[in-house]
């Protein structure tokens, strides 16, 4: 068999708990694939249950493998997934990325390059600022980055507002094509209608909750990690953390847990729609032949 120069992949975006995982498998087995990870939180070890990673990491790449601690950027992730993919095509398989970071793809298929380190002075100017009061600043300066950004992520918002401070623009526009890329991609969008993804959601909560997850956010603060560690920012951390000191009740942790991960969904989904090449999944069968139509055309048999 020989390929075309650019090497062809399926990407496989979309809201949390919409279905990327099952449709990512069903692809993998009929087309003889191995699973990319593009989930900032699935990285990390010792969030499994949190971040709903695979059970089976078996044919799968960059899920668990960073400690919660580290810093882990889209930039280094791009250089982890090219080595990924370039490994999986050598050896004769479909690379699938599968997941829900906007910048990791992005980063990946249109080569987007890191917004640069800021000053200490811009770090310490905004350091003194109180939350609203970063808040405040970055939507004078910046506003279509929180159409984006976890608000409730101080250290991102912090992060957006050194940007601008630091380049007098938005740190969304480090996100245009910086060279070409190597891959031939097909984006698949999955998705469901909104009171389908909720209802969800609330299950996929539920069973973290019932399934390990307290005991999972236990043993990572015994270990003696804190809340302001990279990992430590997932969902579910800080109020499973709340519920453990006696803060709040486990219908609260509950509620809590689902609202914040509806309105990350809701943040997945805009930032996807901008992009007008994703084809959004149907069926089963409109997914196959989908599938098996871009790799005839981007497959050469000698």
């Amino acid at each position: 068999m020989k390929f075309l120069k650019k090497i062809p992949i399926i990407l496989i975006v979309g809201p949390t708990a919409a279905g990327k995982s099952l449709v990512a498998e069903e692809i993998r087995a009929k087309n003889d694939g191995e699973i990319i990870n593009a989930d900032a939180t699935q990285v990390y070890r010792g969030l499994s249950i949190l971040s709903a990673a695979p059970r089976e990491l078996a044919g799968t790449h960059l899920y668990c493998f960073r400690e919660v601690s580290e810093l882990y950027s889209f930039a280094a992730y791009r250089v982890d997934a090219d080595q990924c993919i370039a490994d999986v095509w050598r050896r004769g398989k479909l690379p699938i990325i599968v997941g829900g970071t906007g910048l990791y793809v992005d980063a990946l298929i249109h080569r987007t390059t890191t917004p640069p380190v800021t000053s200490i002075k811009i770090r310490e100017q905004v350091a003194r600022l109180s939350p609203s009061q970063v808040l405040d600043e970055l939507r004078s300066r910046d506003p279509e980055i929180l159409e984006f950004l976890d608000l409730k992520n101080p250290r991102r918002v912090q992060r957006a507002l050194e940007v601008a401070l630091q380049t007098g623009v938005s740190m969304r526009s480090f996100g245009v094509e910086r060279e070409p890329t190597p891959y031939e991609p097909l984006w698949i969008g999955v998705t469901a209608q909104r009171d389908v993804l909720h209802t969800r959601i609330a299950a996929r909560i539920d069973e973290m909750l019932g399934g390990g997850a307290i005991k999972e956010v236990q043993e990572l603060l015994r270990e003696g990690h804190t809340h302001d560690e990279p990992g430590m920012k997932a969902i579910g951390v800080a109020e499973i953390s709340a519920l453990l000191d006696g803060s709040i009740s486990c219908d609260e942790a509950r509620d809590r847990m689902i609202t914040r991960t509806r309105q990350y969904a809701r943040r997945q989904q805009t930032w996807f729609r901008k992009n007008s090449v994703i084809v959004w999944y149907n069926s089963s069968d409109d997914l196959c032949r989908l599938v098996r139509d871009f790799l005839q055309i981007n497959f050469k048999v000698s």
